[in-house]
């Protein structure tokens, strides 16, 4: 109710686009104009990885439903599944013809979603990296990607004045 800053991260050497906690509140993980994520501890403020294998701004970050991985999207045009305990990288999602704006787990781990200045958002397995749908529907970049809370639905909202909802089984547009 203070008001208090309570911690504070210092350590990319460029500005921020994302900050946010692991669903277990143990982690937050922050993306950086300087091409890396980093992984800190919430409560020691320990920078515990650094993930720095893409090529441009990582714009958005996001922790997998078991806090176990991190998905990363770029402006390299791919989005990177991590291991969160290791700095592996697990998987590339490669595709988009142009730079990724984000990159979200479904609430079940079982699928990615990512969202591109192409115009489009995808869904990907989480598992084996192939992409499952393309939702080309909207006449602007894709912003913002998420999964409705069963993983059924996916949300995306674009440049073009619109939000749609789609079906992540048929990439149908419901709405």
């Amino acid at each position: 109710t203070s008001g208090e800053c309570l911690l504070r991260l210092g350590g990319h050497e460029d500005f921020l686009y994302s900050a946010v906690f692991s669903p277990d509140g143990a982690l937050v993980a922050t993306a950086s104009k300087d091409g890396t994520a980093k992984i800190w501890s919430a409560i020691s403020r320990e920078c515990l990885l650094t993930l720095g294998g893409h090529g441009g701004s990582v714009r958005s970050v996001a922790f997998s439903p078991d806090s176990a991985s991190v998905a990363t999207a770029s402006d390299d045009e791919t989005a990177k599944i991590w291991s969160a305990t290791s700095g592996e990288c697990l998987l590339r999602l490669g595709g988009h013809e142009d730079f990724l704006y984000s990159a979200v787990f479904s609430p079940d781990g079982a699928l990615v979603a990512t969202a591109s200045k192409d115009g489009t958002a995808k869904i990907w397995s989480a598992i084996s990296r192939e992409c499952l749908l393309t939702l080309g529907g909207h006449g602007g970049s894709v912003r913002s990607v998420a999964f409705s809370p069963d993983s059924a639905s996916v949300a995306t909202a674009s440049d073009d004045e619109t939000a749609k909802i789609w079906s992540a089984t048929s990439g149908e547009c419901l709405l």
